[in-house]
């Protein structure tokens, strides 16, 4: 009897179509030629991972990082730690033998995208420390972010994307991921009262202009006060496309 991988390329393919996520997760597990011919495949002949919600948050405190990807079936939390480098699942630890937490994380979460073509309700990043290993390392983690979606070649299709974060660089960081076509709100804060989250900084990046943030029915930032580049860029924006409020 033939094994998995040595099956025809068509009947595998066959076999991975008439499956949901989850048992194509599973399939991933039987053996690493199965997994790489998974991993290979053109993102148009897997299924839909139906995610309504995806979540990252990091934590330098606890040292770790948490990864949270809601559905109508499920709910799965992974929990990175950087004690002990290890990934835990459902209570089912594994060591994280030759690589890093981030890494592991960034790994897991772009298999979970390569699979969801469905639109988002919410896309979740808070960025206390996106690296809890050494502060010094901490724009390389979020270089690995960008390039990993970028190989993707995909926006990422959410209605919310709620950014929480340390610095404007890492809330800039995360701007070009959501697909502006499905974008209905976008939230930003800052951990702190000392960070300034610029408007008009946020627009000039290639990724994002004026049109991708004022076409959005709701845009929420918590900001210091605002600057002259800021009412600047705020008379640009059509009044009927303009809703504001000041909280002190």
């Amino acid at each position: 009897m033939s094994s998995l991988s040595e099956m025809p390329e068509l009947v595998m393919e066959n076999i991975i179509r008439l499956s949901d996520f989850l048992s194509v997760q599973t399939l991933r597990r039987v053996c690493r030629d199965f997994r790489n011919f998974i991993d290979d495949l053109n993102d148009s002949k897997l299924p839909d991972s139906k995610f309504h919600m995806i979540e990252i948050v990091s934590d330098k405190q606890e040292k770790n990082i948490l990864t949270v990807f809601v559905s109508s079936d499920i709910s799965n939390r992974v929990k990175y730690s950087e004690t002990d480098n290890s990934r835990n699942v459902y209570g089912k630890i594994t060591t994280l033998e030759n690589s890093n937490i981030v890494d592991a994380a960034y790994r897991d979460l772009e298999a979970v995208l390569k699979f969801q073509k469905s639109t988002l309700k919410l896309l979740f990043f808070s960025f206390f420390d996106l690296n809890p290993l050494n502060d010094s390392e901490r724009p390389n983690s979020l270089v690995k972010l960008g390039n990993m979606l970028k190989e993707l070649n995909r926006k990422i299709k959410t209605e919310l994307i709620f950014v929480s974060s340390g610095s404007q660089t890492e809330i800039m960081s995360i701007m070009p991921l959501a697909d502006p076509d499905t974008l209905e709100s976008l939230k930003l804060f800052s951990h702190n009262d000392i960070m300034e989250i610029e408007i008009d900084e946020i627009v000039k990046t290639e990724h994002v202009n004026i049109e991708d943030i004022c076409h959005c029915p709701i845009v929420f930032m918590k900001i210091v006060h605002i600057s002259a580049n800021d009412l600047d860029f705020l008379k640009k924006v059509p009044d009927t496309n303009l809703q504001h409020s000041y909280h002190s």
